[in-house]
């Protein structure tokens, strides 16, 4: 089908914005988008760092990026200096093939801040898109296990631990964060694996507030969950008032579960 400076146009806004369903819909009728067009549009994603986009067009035109390699290494660094995430810069290093050429200072800030803020994720990432570990400090990476710990997130010390070899030092203060945390969110499997990572008991006032808070809703499994990890029982004036409000409903079968939180 002959080309038009109209299809051109159009094709080109298309492309330039990313709109990848008008692309395929014209391409169905079978039109042909020209490859300087599409090449265009490759640049243009990088230029925005909307990497992901190259793969989508590449795989509805069969066009392979030719990408000019000065732009791709400023996306790398711009992509790592404005703090996106690394798996963007991995993007690009996949569908371009190009290698970064990244700054030792800025590769060393980037790893230290995704370790600092416990995201095991970017620091693996990171290893994968320049193809070494990193040299962290011993320091970094112990913010890193408290900062993990703290969020409630007992994984991401187990995958720091993995990459760096570092045994853990916990903190009160973060253990503490982190049971409040797994109260908060009700996630008691995390609640037991900070438990057994650090070897730091929960306060007792978090498990009674979470005892008090569970029972006033009803959440009697996570109540009993609780009791079999930590071994404290519930606080005798919750399971009274749980118990009055739930005979007011008629809910028999709650009187029984009560009964059995009470029991030592």
């Amino acid at each position: 089908m002959e080309e038009s400076n109209g299809n051109i146009d159009t094709w080109k806004y298309w492309i330039m914005v990313g709109w990848m369903d008008l692309i395929k819909k014209s391409m169905d009728y079978g039109q042909t988008i020209p490859e300087h067009l599409v090449q265009e549009g490759y640049e243009e994603y990088v230029r925005k760092l909307e990497v992901f986009k190259i793969k989508e067009l590449k795989t509805l035109t069969g066009v392979k990026p030719n990408l000019n390699p000065a732009a791709v290494q400023e996306a790398y660094k711009q992509m790592l200096k404005s703090g996106k995430h690394p798996m963007l810069a991995k993007e690009l290093k996949d569908q371009s093939g190009i290698k970064p050429e990244l700054d030792e200072d800025l590769v060393q800030k980037c790893f230290e801040a995704y370790v600092m803020t416990a995201n095991y994720a970017d620091v693996e990432c990171m290893i994968s898109l320049i193809g070494k570990k990193p040299d962290v400090p011993e320091e970094v990476v112990q913010k890193g296990y408290n900062m993990a710990i703290a969020l409630g997130s007992p994984l991401s010390v187990y995958r720091l631990k993995g990459i760096f070899k570092v045994e853990p030092v916990f903190d009160e203060k973060s253990v503490q964060e982190g049971y409040k945390s797994c109260v908060k969110y009700k996630t008691l499997n995390a609640f037991s694996h900070i438990q057994i990572a650090t070897k730091i008991k929960a306060s007792k006032h978090t498990i009674k507030k979470a005892y008090e808070e569970w029972l006033d809703k009803g959440y009697l499994s996570y109540c009993k969950t609780l009791k079999e990890l930590t071994g404290e029982l519930p606080p005798q004036e919750g399971l009274e008032k749980a118990k009055k409000k739930f005979a007011q409903f008629g809910w028999e079968s709650y009187a029984e579960q009560l009964k059995e939180l009470a029991e030592s």
